[in-house]
């Protein structure tokens, strides 16, 4: 990140929504720019850039034309799930790691493959009321690795982190490790800044349903195409967005933010250029039900299969009066051009759970 961010001061309590988004606005830095980190995982990765997975795979231009919307698999199982708790300290990356790893979990168990080492087909693992209201997953653990004792951390660090050393990790209490994750705890977060001052039975017990692999993405082709087949996206830059959604859930930019936030889908439909003159990306953030205006998908409702438009009712995926597809509380379109410049990493495949297809994907049909 440029060097007008600023480091986050020492607190000790955790911090208000309204105070975390001030934060971001005065130049506070939750997603640092770490270039070494970026390297590394292009390294380890099998195939860094997207473009050659989807032309290897055979899925390039798939999504061309389309409205690929992945996030649904999670609200389907988790209706509570998303936009999950606000952050309370400068945790972003690790927040938008979570609903990458979420969505990756409910694609594959949507998929219903086998995984591929286990050779057992996943379901989708069962939380507490509470756990679903607070995301499904705990960013906690993930924290601990930041290296650092204040806040703020970088998107592909955080990939390698879920890839090698601590994967999708659920909210629930856990006795034989002597700490409970069922909801969101900033001051746990915090309790550990380096993985050598983890304890071992913590690395060990949560070292467990880890990312296979990654892969970056620069095009909006790649963006849209890896949508389309249920890869989500993390991404951080510096972009800051209205808290306000126009008549059809677009922000504007607005600000500068060092922040961290997930794609959970792509609008590459004609209606798209025809209404903002190019494609949309659908973007989650991290700060709660912290913007407001309408979410649905305009002309979206013939696109909803027949089959579970009552389910998507009762889910409130859709709405009751046009019936069109709503997006996510705490989430808005964004102009490709307006993000086209983030670091965007999609994670592919997570231990534990069968592996999606490359060529399958969601169709609202």
């Amino acid at each position: 990140m440029p060097t007008l961010y600023k480091d986050w001061p020492a607190r000790k309590n955790k911090m208000t929504t309204a105070q975390i988004v001030k934060m971001y606005d005065e130049g506070y830095k939750g997603a640092r720019y770490d270039k070494e980190s970026e390297e590394r995982l292009a390294a380890e990765v099998e195939v860094a850039q997207a473009s050659d997975v989807a032309h290897s795979y055979g899925f390039a231009d798939s999504g061309k034309g389309k409205l690929a919307a992945p996030f649904i698999h999670v609200l389907n199982a988790y209706p509570k799930a998303w936009p999950g708790p606000a952050q309370e300290r400068g945790s972003c990356v690790l927040h938008n790691g979570r609903n990458v790893l979420l969505g990756t979990l409910c694609a594959e168990v949507v998929a219903g493959l086998p995984d591929e080492v286990s050779g057992k087909r996943e379901g989708f693992p069962k939380v507490s009321a509470v756990a679903e209201k607070n995301g499904v997953l705990a960013i906690e653990p993930g924290y601990w690795l930041r290296g650092h004792s204040g806040d703020g951390y970088s998107c592909p660090a955080n990939m390698r982190d879920m890839t090698n050393t601590i994967g999708a990790v659920l909210r629930k209490d856990y006795p034989e490790l002597n700490i409970n994750l069922e909801e969101l705890d900033s001051k746990l977060a915090g309790k550990y800044h380096s993985k050598s001052q983890i304890p071992k039975r913590l690395l060990k017990g949560f070292g467990k349903n880890l990312i296979r692999s990654s892969t970056f993405a620069d095009e909006m082709e790649e963006v849209r195409d890896l949508l389309w087949q249920d890869f989500f996206f993390s991404t951080c830059g510096s972009e800051g967005f209205s808290n306000k959604r126009d008549a059809h859930g677009v922000s504007s930019r607005k600000g500068r933010w060092a922040h961290a936030m997930a794609y959970i889908g792509f609008d590459d439909r004609p209606v798209a250029y025809e209404l903002y003159g190019e494609p949309l990306v659908l973007v989650l953030n991290s700060w709660g039900t912290w913007n407001k205006g309408p979410r649905e998908i305009v002309d979206s409702a013939k696109l909803v299969p027949k089959n579970k438009k009552e389910k998507y009712l009762r889910k409130n995926i859709v709405s009751k009066d046009s019936g069109n597809i709503l997006i996510p509380k705490g989430s808005f379109w964004a102009r490709w051009s307006d993000v086209r410049n983030r670091t965007m990493i999609a994670a592919a495949g997570l231990e534990g759970w069968g592996r999606a297809k490359v060529d399958w994907s969601f169709e609202v049909r």
